[in-house]
């Protein structure tokens, strides 16, 4: 099975880093004046904002389904959505982004690999989700890994 779920191919679109979005991030982040973007921060367009670092875990919104890879698997019957849990989310960034921009993300299942306990078997899915701009550079890359477990006499 760990096999056929790989071969699946990856989820391509592109997600508008808008400049409301990265502004309600801010707001919902703290920032005490997310309208304004500091001067030492380097954008091209003095408007734009920064976009914050927690904003591309939303970007699933702007595929052509809306939903997160692990809900792909479970549609298709592959993932009990029952039983899964959240195991890790770690973001690497290359640089910068800003509100105006828009980024190309590729979203695939990297790998799949089984652990076995005594009483049940934990299914691990590691997701990367790619984020570029449209020439190419790197911005950004977030590897998900979601846990389904099953019971040792389950299917």
């Amino acid at each position: 099975m760990d096999q056929d779920l790989l071969k699946q191919a990856p989820t391509e679109f592109v997600f508008p880093v808008e400049w409301g979005k990265c502004r309600e991030f801010a707001l919902a982040l703290l920032d005490s004046d997310p309208a304004s973007p500091k001067p030492d921060d380097g954008g091209d367009d003095p408007a734009a904002l920064l976009m914050p670092a927690i904003m591309p875990v939303c970007a699933f919104r702007y595929s052509q389904d809306g939903l997160p890879a692990i809900l792909r698997l479970a549609q298709a019957g592959l993932v009990d959505r029952s039983r899964l849990v959240q195991g890790e989310v770690e973001f690497e960034f290359h640089r910068r982004a800003w509100s105006g921009e828009q980024l190309s993300v590729t979203e695939k299942l990297a790998k799949v690999y089984d652990k076995e306990t005594s009483k049940e078997v934990l299914r691990f899915f590691e997701f990367e989700t790619a984020f570029r701009s449209l020439d190419g550079e790197p911005v950004c890359m977030i590897r998900t890994v979601n846990i389904e477990r099953r019971r040792k006499d389950d299917d």
